[in-house]
């Protein structure tokens, strides 16, 4: 049984292969299926006591690579942990929705616009000595943009790491820079799989530099801090209170009118938990709950960098351990399945400073901020001095780019 590693990372493309023709409601389900999806991986991977950033989009979108070529349990595994079955309600058998939905969603993000970079690339590595179906070759290409580049794993496993990491840090502009090692590729690897996402935006309202001071920021446990740089400003953004869940949130939109970060503050300083049980359907309430209002905002700086080495684990106790085992049928790759996946691999870095944000891994209608007003002379406090969600979305697809968590500013 030989193997197939999937590193999934940080992006840029720059082709356009066909928009599909995809209904309304499928456009839906499968935005919907790949943010459940996020959310969940968010669960379990963000409750570890560390800051955290994931593209749940990035990860998704690499198994849906892998998806094409799965068959019989294996591909029914994926499409219950992948949300699948939700997209696939009227016919289960047009599996082909799946792949143009993920298509739809590349050729969006990857609309050139000046005002901002947001770009999804996948790549396609076959061992020099290994035969992929030429079908699989077509559709991958095809439905991600994944163009096939042969390395030699077998005899010069260092050549083909450098070769890896060297289109990672090209397509990340530098911000993940050494994803694999050549450890990591042993004699029986086949083929790796590389899925990247890539973004940089400016805020709609820049904060002013010389606005940003060190204030008190309370960790989690509550009962300490650590001194950090806190941006501030007074503008009108989209916001909201929910008393119930004992939070509040706020939109901060991107120029472009396509891209905002939500910020989910929980009430209490020790209240991050409680976001860990926010459904996505919680979340949709809480995004189309907020209206524009006269908020003076603090918010810290921050950088975060998460690698996840062992996915394939994680991916195994989400309902998909086939995948990962001798029983892997992959058989639309390997017509003799003889191919499972054996490591997968998620890097991700978000930076948000002044100016915007700067993202990468391999993730609501458009809100612009206006000036304070005279006839709200009391603007609304948002403090962002202790533990938050962040969530970074894209307005037109409804997809969660990146999601996470900040415990510390300094760490």
């Amino acid at each position: 049984m030989f193997r197939i590693v999937a590193f999934l990372l940080p992006t840029l493309a720059l082709i356009a292969f066909g928009d599909p023709e995809l209904r309304i409601e499928e456009i839906d389900a499968a935005s919907s299926a790949c943010n459940n999806f996020s959310v969940n991986l968010l669960h379990v991977l963000g409750g570890a006591g560390q800051n955290t950033v994931l593209s749940g989009v990035s990860v998704h979108l690499a198994l849906g690579m892998v998806y094409l070529g799965a068959r019989e349990d294996t591909a029914a595994q994926m499409a219950d942990t992948l949300g699948y079955n939700s997209v696939l309600v009227n016919d289960t058998s047009n599996t082909r929705v799946i792949n143009e939905a993920d298509q739809h969603f590349i050729n969006v993000s990857n609309a050139e616009n000046k005002l901002y970079t947001l770009l999804i690339a996948n790549k396609l590595y076959p061992n020099t000595s290994f035969e992929i179906l030429e079908n699989y070759t077509v559709d991958v290409m095809r439905y991600y943009g994944a163009a096939p580049e042969r390395l030699d794993f077998s005899s010069d496993p260092a050549a083909a790491s450098d070769a890896i990491n060297n289109w990672v840090s090209d397509t990340t502009r530098g911000l993940i820079q050494h994803i694999v090692s050549k450890e990591s590729l042993g004699t029986d690897t086949k083929l790796v799989l590389v899925s990247a996402i890539y973004l940089k935006a400016n805020w709609v309202h820049h904060f002013d530099p010389s606005q940003t001071s060190n204030w008190t920021f309370y960790l989690d446990s509550g009962d300490s801090s650590v001194e950090v740089p806190i941006m501030s400003q007074k503008a009108r953004f989209n916001f909201a209170v929910d008393a119930t869940r004992k939070l509040s949130i706020i939109q901060l939109p991107y120029h472009g009118g396509a891209l905002s970060m939500f910020i989910i503050l929980p009430d209490e300083l020790n209240g991050l938990s409680s976001l860990y049980s926010l459904t996505l359907q919680d979340l949709r309430q809480l995004m189309d709950a907020v209206e524009p209002k006269l908020i003076e905002l603090f918010l810290p700086k921050f950088y975060i960098s998460s690698k996840f080495s062992d996915l394939a684990t994680t991916l195994s106790e989400m309902g998909m351990p086939l995948l990962f085992s001798n029983s892997a049928n992959l058989a639309g790759i390997d017509e003799n399945k003889d191919i499972k996946v054996d490591q997968v691999i998620h890097e991700a870095v978000i930076n948000v400073t002044e100016s915007g944000t700067e993202a990468s891994a391999a993730t609501e209608i458009g809100m612009v901020g206006m000036s304070a007003v005279l006839e709200e002379p009391q603007p609304t406090v948002f403090n962002a001095n202790h533990p938050f969600m962040f969530l970074l979305v894209d307005d037109r697809t409804k997809l969660i780019l990146f999601h996470g968590t900040l415990l510390n500013p300094n760490v």
